[in-house]
């Protein structure tokens, strides 16, 4: 991920200059077939200061390479998601817009059909993947836990919230391509504690509870007075290592029968 500090300086809503603090960020989707971030940050950065004769604002654009523009401060309150009647997550949220691939048709609405699905797939999963980055990094810059309630938000789940505009993104498109919002949160857990890469095209899924912490290690036993060292883990604090491994340490072999796990004395046959 490379972000690039392309501020809007001509936009209506970069000189408003409003600070605001910040206790989320709201994930958006362009909601057409434009790939190049870039060509965002031009309309954007247009005079009129109203990109298709609204005024609107946004924090920053992802694209599906690992560019990011940034249009504003972080702190500046963007106009991206309107308003709901619990307030407005202008005033509460970093606004990120991710671009979307040019094989797709809208046909009305938020319904769009697929012209090339491949091609499509793997240009989400990018953006997904960069947006997981994007969003780490802002989590740690302003100590968001992206797990708690509220704090990653996509628009639509912002207008349920009561504080956006009624609009169906990003889980329009990602639906059809096997990600979730739910997903993004625990992604963005994983990236910031170093643990869990992302995989592209796994199957939708419900949220998972964090992880948990594991630390691989060689343990040290004491089992009747003989010494064992045995690889191991500890998990949460607590020990785990192969039955197999520490019957063995013992100088006993297991094996499986009929189902039964049998351990046994070793013989010359298992020397």
């Amino acid at each position: 991920m490379h972000i690039i500090e392309n501020f809007t300086t001509n936009n209506e809503n970069y000189k408003a200059k409003q600070i605001v603090k910040m206790r989320g960020i709201m994930l958006h989707s362009v909601g057409c077939p434009q790939p190049d971030p870039e060509v965002f940050v031009r309309i954007f950065n247009d005079p009129s200061g109203k990109p298709n004769g609204r005024k609107v604002g946004v924090h920053a654009f992802v694209g599906s390479d690992g560019r990011v523009f940034q249009t504003m401060p972080w702190n500046f309150r963007a106009w991206h998601c309107g308003k709901g009647p619990n307030g407005s997550g202008n005033s509460t949220h970093i606004g990120i817009e991710l671009v979307e691939p040019r094989t797709i048709k809208y046909v009305g609405g938020s319904a769009f059909q697929d012209n090339n699905p491949a091609a499509s797939r793997a240009f989400v999963e990018a953006t997904y993947k960069v947006g997981v980055e994007l969003f780490s990094h802002l989590c740690k810059q302003h100590n968001f836990d992206p797990l708690a309630d509220g704090v990653v938000v996509s628009h639509a789940e912002g207008h349920r919230l009561g504080i956006a505009s009624n609009h169906g993104d990003v889980e329009h498109l990602w639906k059809v391509y096997g990600l979730t919002m739910d997903r993004f949160r625990q992604d963005i857990w994983s990236a910031m504690n170093a643990v869990s890469p992302f995989k592209p095209s796994a199957p939708a899924a419900t949220a998972a509870p964090a992880p948990k912490l594991v630390e691989e290690s060689v343990l040290k036993f004491n089992l009747l007075g003989q010494r064992l060292d045995i690889p191991g883990a500890i998990v949460d604090g607590k020990a785990f290592v192969r039955a197999r491994l520490l019957v063995e340490g013992l100088g006993f072999c297991i094996d499986m029968t009929d189902g039964v796990i049998v351990v046994r004395e070793k013989s010359s046959a298992d020397k």
